[in-house]
């Protein structure tokens, strides 16, 4: 498209929190401020993007770096459901971007003015993933229906062979599309963007299995550390027999083997109960999903996302859901080291995220709490960090 010009516009800057706009552009713009006051209406991003406008015709190196934020937070710090399909490539980066770098939304500015049906309004590289930026509608927002373009980044990860939808609830539900049929649709964009690149879903039953894998290991590390917290002359076998012996001699239960298992499970509830959840030392289950195949759902949430070892449903449910080695749905706190993922974190100097994982029109979809978060990316490889080995 000939002439491309560069404006901000409204809706484009509606996207981010005007508090967060004005925490950062001082740096760039002298006396932002003030420029800003001088402005006039009621509408803040209009007015910002007054400024900005103003500003760019001057400093293309500072529009630059301003460019580089936006893009940065709209990609990783606001898309609070990130999906995560398989990528079938015979290319990579280098040979995407060779066939692409000649096209203008190679580097585009989110601030260029692009037609009203273009979708692909950005594409930029970071080492071998390639990011593309969807402008998939414009919607309006809050009681005084201000417009918003509604974006949708991706990624293709050649490096593991993932492809990335980034979604953001508030922006679905705002909306009048339909959570899958965006996942739909924007998967088949981007398979028609080059033959080289295939997106596949993965099989329901394989995501339930990962989940499963993901519970199983994290609930083997818990359970030896609330095994851990017992005194130190109990022992696993020694409670097992003051179990039996109460069973048979104080309730003369002529099977006591048969009943003690729940009686431990109940035993190891009390003990995670009155544990602090600071030691779980890389983080716990706070919530899971399970639906068996008598097609009964059982799932245990907590609104203060506790661990759920103190919930009597973990440990009635635990060997039922071994059995089945299926887990419809799993949310996790996951402590870490930011400097070192395979460190444990030591004392109150770690940082965390909590993730929600789930199945969800082929896709693993992974849930940020707590988002927008300015270290999201940086917690976003801590996440595939955990869940990748399972991933295989």
């Amino acid at each position: 498209m000939a002439n491309l010009r560069h404006t901000y516009t409204s809706p484009l800057l509606r996207n981010f929190e005007i508090q967060d706009l004005k925490s950062f552009l001082p740096e760039y713009i002298d006396d932002f401020t003030k420029k800003l006051t001088n402005q006039t209406g009621d509408n803040g991003w209009y007015k910002i993007s007054e400024v900005l406008n103003e500003f760019i015709q001057n400093d293309e190196n500072a529009d630059n770096e301003i460019d580089k934020i936006l893009f940065e937070k709209l990609f990783f710090n606001l898309q609070d459901h990130v999906h995560l399909f398989h990528l079938e490539s015979d290319i990579n980066a280098d040979e995407f971007v060779s066939r692409f770098q000649d096209r203008s939304v190679f580097l585009s500015k989110l601030s260029t003015l692009t037609q009203s049906e273009d979708k692909l309004i950005s594409l930029r590289r970071d080492g071998n993933k390639i990011f593309l930026l969807y402008k998939y509608d414009t919607i309006t927002l809050g009681s005084t229906g201000q417009r918003s373009n509604f974006y949708i980044p991706c990624m293709l990860d050649f490096e593991n062979s993932l492809f990335q939808i980034r979604l953001r609830k508030h922006y679905i539900t705002s909306s009048p599309y339909k959570h899958n049929d965006l996942l739909t649709n924007i998967k088949s964009y981007v398979n028609e963007l080059d033959g080289d690149i295939s997106i596949h879903s993965y099989n329901e039953t394989h995501i339930y299995n990962l989940i499963y894998s993901i519970f199983k290991e994290e609930s083997e590390n818990a359970e030896k550390i609330i095994k851990q917290s017992m005194n130190d002359d109990l022992t696993e076998e020694i409670v097992d027999q003051k179990i039996i012996d109460f069973l048979a001699d104080q309730l003369a239960m002529s099977n006591p083997e048969g009943y003690s298992d729940r009686v431990k499970s109940a035993f190891y509830q009390d003990l995670s109960v009155h544990m602090d959840p600071s030691t779980f030392h890389d983080g716990f289950i706070s919530a899971f999903t399970f639906l068996d195949k008598n097609f009964i759902k059982s799932s245990t949430r907590s609104p203060r996302r506790d661990p759920i070892y103190n919930s009597k449903v973990y440990w009635n449910l635990k060997d039922l859901i071994h059995e089945y080695e299926e887990v419809s749905e799993l949310a996790c706190f996951w402590k870490f080291n930011e400097a070192n993922f395979d460190a444990h974190p030591e004392g109150n100097e770690f940082e965390f995220v909590e993730v929600a994982l789930r199945e969800r029109n082929g896709s693993i979809e992974i849930q940020y709490y707590q988002s927008p978060n300015e270290k999201r990316r940086l917690k976003e490889e801590y996440v595939y960090y955990r869940i990748k080995r399972h991933l295989l």
